[in-house]
This record gives C-alpha cells, structure tokens and sequence, in this order.
C-alpha cells in the first residue's frame, strides 16, 4: 500500500484512528483487550492495527499535538503529515537514542513516542525532528550533551561502586 493511500485515510479519520486496513476500536496493544475492558498487565488502550502497528495513528497525532504545541509557543512548524508518517516509520517502533520499544498509550510515559526537534530554534520544520521516546526526549532537553556524558560516567562509576561492594 503507497504512502498517498495511507495518508488519506489517516487524514479523513475521526476519533477512532481507524487505519487504512479498516480495523477501528480502542485495544490493549499486548493482549487486543477491547475498549471498556481492563488488561490484566495494565497497558493503555490505543486503537491499533494487526497489519500496520499503528502507524498512522501515531503520525495523526505526533502531528496535531506539535502543530498545537508550535501555535501556542509561536514556533515554526511546516512539516506535512506525510513527513511525520515516514518519520515514525523511520523509529520503526523502537527509540533510536535508548533502543526501547515506542508504545503509543494514554499519557505520556517513558516510552511514548514523542517529535524532537533536534535544534529547538529551527521549530518543526524537515530535516530538524525525529521520533524519539519521551524518555530520551527529556533527558536531552534537560541537559546538553557535555552535561549527559558526566552523568553517564558518574552512573557507571557508581555502578563500580557497587559490584566491588557485592563482592566483598
């Protein structure tokens, strides 16, 4: 199926996110619980296709919560919906700076799936944003690369620490 067929049925969804396959509802990523229906393993429910993963449910909303986000916060934003697709088919459902599964859910947790801007000045534009778990994403926008790399070393020194601890 070609990226313009996918996209115009993203485009004409409403609240369901139903994909391009037709498969709509609200479901348990894990165990396909249905909408109302408590998983056993707790998992937020979030309508996702067999065939696709949710793709396009999550680019149709990578993209509408940063275009609301770049409104509110006057910051450029001329991606296309089309270009958040390829982006989160880029992630291919896995965080590319941790290596963690992206799990689209209800609220933001560690593994969702969020739109960096990778220099925030630039704003959303082509070229500047990557999909990346929201872990990652706060963890590099709270502190710059210098500032990650001493605390890695001081987690690993700690990490040490307590091996050498373990063994006497």
């Amino acid at each position: 199926m070609d990226i313009d067929t996918i996209m115009t049925a993203v485009k004409s969804n409403t609240e369901k996110y139903n994909c391009v396959h037709g498969i709509s509802g609200f479901k348990c990523q894990v165990c396909n619980y249905k909408e109302g229906a408590k998983c056993s393993h707790g998992a937020s429910r979030m309508a996702l296709c067999s065939l696709c993963g949710g793709n396009a449910a999550v680019a149709r909303n990578l993209f509408r919560h940063a275009k609301d986000r770049a409104r509110r916060r006057q910051i450029t934003f001329s991606l296309t919906l089309d270009e958040v697709y390829k982006l989160v088919i880029e992630a291919n459902g896995v965080c590319p700076a941790l290596g963690i599964p992206l799990i689209m859910g209800n609220g933001l947790h560690e593994n969702t799936p969020t739109l960096d801007r990778h220099i925030g000045v630039l704003g959303y534009v082509k070229g500047n944003c990557l999909v990346i778990s929201a872990l990652a994403n706060r963890i590099k926008n709270s502190a710059n690369s210098h500032q990650i790399e001493l605390v890695a070393k001081f987690v690993k020194r700690l990490d040490v620490e307590a091996e050498t601890r373990g063994r006497t």
